[in-house]
């Protein structure tokens, strides 16, 4: 008997041969001088990207957009920033486009708009039209606030507006909301609808669903090896432990005014990587983290893996003290490479001056020596009330 196929199977069949193919591309590239361990995390960060991709792009549909949770503490891909969560919504240059919303009280939330389609191409593809801080924008006493989108301001409108490309149907928004207090700020609530059309909608058509399920997997490909790119630049010609300043990497894609130094960090299990760190003055906003190899995030949720303005502790000279290591030394600002042999770190912060980083690697028996006598320091059950509370403010942010 001959297996006859059904057009849903080939469709499908067409997906899971994208999604192959993608995964070959993206392995071939970036597996040579790799651990089998640094191979099996970028099959993690592919899994991420998937998650991402067929969120935002499997019904991807300019005239009816909506906000889609792209990088956050759960889908860690790309160095996101663990304060942070990120949304995309895709749109046409040529609409007209209303983004409500309630602010909150997070630390930080900017509204970007720009061209291509994230994922599809190199980074290059992509340019970014316009950085809005909402805290710039008029906000209700409510809390609510209101940005119109078009290439256009609409006649007799002097609200808060961004101006989009109309010679680029193929464009987004883009949300990031940036937390300090995990457990106490509140994140901001979002829509956004085109206006200058009436509403309502059909479905996808299959046809339409199944080419998108390829883009996707296409997407994938693409969004993975250029994020790679931008980590290999990052780190070409750095000497392993001692930071760069990598903020011009970025071009437009970072928040207007944010810096950015970055560091590849190998030490053995009896080592420690120890920065001290002085903030600038009129630092509105600084974090550092740990990522894997393959340029993902490491967990904040259950590992402090991360430390920003609001969690770590200045000790009484006025220095920030942050030791990266394998175990827990008893320090507050320990960051935990939760088993990795080599991983990244990244220093984020937005200030009219560059940070003080001074960076060394000691032996984690010399560690109290060389620490001043009065370094802030945690028991065992502080450290693991701080880990609680961090578990309980990942999860209460929309991710």
């Amino acid at each position: 008997m001959v297996d006859q196929q059904t057009d849903g199977q080939a469709q499908w069949q067409a997906f899971v041969d994208a999604l192959a193919a993608a995964g070959s591309d993206v392995h071939r590239a970036a597996d040579p001088g790799r651990t089998i361990d640094e191979q099996r995390q970028i099959t993690q960060s592919m899994i991420w990207d998937l998650v991402g991709e067929l969120q935002s792009l499997a019904d991807i549909d300019r005239d009816h957009p909506k906000w889609i949770p792209i990088l956050n503490n759960r889908v860690r891909r790309f160095a996101a920033s663990a304060d942070a969560t990120y949304e995309v919504a895709y749109i046409r240059g040529s609409g007209t486009y209303r983004v409500a919303g309630r602010r909150g009280t997070t630390k930080m939330m900017y509204l970007q708009v720009g061209t291509g389609t994230l994922g599809v191409g190199d980074l290059d593809r992509h340019t970014m039209l316009g950085d809005l801080n909402i805290d710039d924008c008029e906000i209700g006493a409510d809390g609510t606030f209101e940005v119109i989108l078009s290439a256009v301001r609409p006649a007799g409108y002097t609200g808060d507006w961004m101006q989009l490309d109309a010679s680029r149907d193929d464009s987004f928004a883009w949300v990031r909301q940036v937390s300090y207090d995990w457990l106490n700020e509140v994140d901001g609530q979002l829509s956004i609808q085109r206006i200058d059309k009436p509403m309502g909608k059909k479905d996808l058509t299959p046809d339409e669903y199944a080419s998108n399920l390829v883009f996707a997997a296409n997407a994938i490909r693409d969004d993975t090896l250029a994020m790679l790119r931008v980590m290999n630049q990052q780190i070409e010609g750095l000497e392993m432990n001692r930071l760069a300043d990598v903020s011009a990497s970025f071009g437009s894609a970072g928040v207007i005014g944010q810096s950015y130094a970055h560091a590849v960090i190998e030490v053995a299990d009896h080592q420690a990587w120890v920065a001290e760190c002085t903030m600038p003055e009129g630092c509105s906003y600084w974090n550092v983290q740990l990522m894997d190899y393959a340029y993902s995030t490491l967990d904040a949720m259950y590992t402090q893996s991360s430390l920003n303005g609001h969690t770590a502790v200045a000790d009484p000279d006025g220095v920030i003290r942050v030791v990266v290591c394998a175990s827990d030394p008893g320090v507050a600002n320990w960051l935990d490479t939760a088993g990795h042999k080599r991983v990244q770190i990244r220093f984020r912060w937005i200030a009219p001056a560059a940070q003080v980083i001074t960076t060394k690697v000691v032996r984690l028996d010399e560690l109290d020596r060389m620490l001043p006598a009065d370094a802030a320091r945690v028991t065992a059950t502080e450290r693991q009330d701080a880990l609680r509370k961090r578990a309980i403010g990942v999860q209460w942010r929309r991710r």
